[in-house]
């Protein structure tokens, strides 16, 4: 990755959890994922590669040890800020500043590696060297690859590519499907998750938008956008977020 691409996600660092402060269910991904997850082994390593800072591994942490599957969890990213944040929050995962294309691991010794939408980072020439990377660090035999990442025609994309004026490069099923297999490894379960984010007036929205650089122009403006992509009730406005959910396993 690029140090401008570092430098974002460093300045990025202080908001990046009002992202979740929104979500409806937090959890949802890691309770679905759970039952595919249970065959770890005891004390498995769990890798959470651009891990930010670590809401996503601190809810599979607790979801395993409330379900007595305890292990060794790390969280990679490449801003130093994020991994800061998540000190904070979580002292016992190690946390380790690395790019995703070099993880810092020998071969064969990763039980679980997961990336919670952070594998469309991986872009051109880049992708087909990370999941490469993160073929050869998973065990034999027994190791899993978690990706989760947005299905592009979800809601919420739309409206930000709207908001923003610019399309997002996301991944689509079948480019994940055709390079999981291109590196022989075998996919054990797929699915799509529905969430939304969550918005008690306009201006909240507003302020969620500008916080990330995109300018929202004006609040009729914004209004009229949001008819087109998000739901309106008394409690507030939501915005559907669809993620794919991949499960993969390495083979001998």
């Amino acid at each position: 990755m690029s140090k401008d691409f570092k430098k974002w996600f460093d300045d990025y660092s202080a908001i990046y959890d009002s992202f979740d402060e929104h979500l409806e269910h937090k959890d949802k991904n890691s309770e679905i994922l759970f039952n595919h997850l249970q065959n770890l082994g005891q004390n498995p390593v769990i890798c959470d590669v651009g891990t930010g800072t670590g809401n996503s591994i601190i809810s599979l942490q607790k979801l395993l040890n409330k379900n007595m599957i305890r292990g060794e969890y790390v969280g990679i990213d490449i801003s130093s800020k994020m991994l800061k944040h998540l000190r904070v929050k979580n002292k016992e995962i190690h946390t380790i500043c690395a790019d995703m294309k070099y993880l810092p691991f020998i071969s064969d010794c990763i039980d679980c590696q997961t990336f919670y939408f952070s594998i469309h980072l991986a872009r051109n020439e880049d992708f087909d060297v990370t999941l490469r990377e993160t073929s050869r660090v998973l065990r034999n035999g027994v190791g899993k690859l978690v990706i989760v990442t947005i299905k592009p025609n979800s809601p919420f994309n739309k409206l930000r590519d709207h908001l923003k004026g610019k399309k997002r490069s996301l991944l689509s099923e079948q480019f994940l499907i055709e390079k999981l297999k291109s590196l022989d490894l075998q996919i054990d379960f797929t699915t799509i998750v529905t969430n939304a984010l969550f918005f008690e007036t306009i201006n909240d929205v507003i302020t969620f938008f500008e916080e990330r650089g995109i300018s929202t122009k004006n609040r009729d403006e914004v209004v009229k956008i949001l008819k087109q992509y998000a739901s309106f009730t008394e409690e507030g406005i939501e915005i559907a977020i669809k993620d794919l959910v991949f499960v993969a396993s390495k083979q001998l």
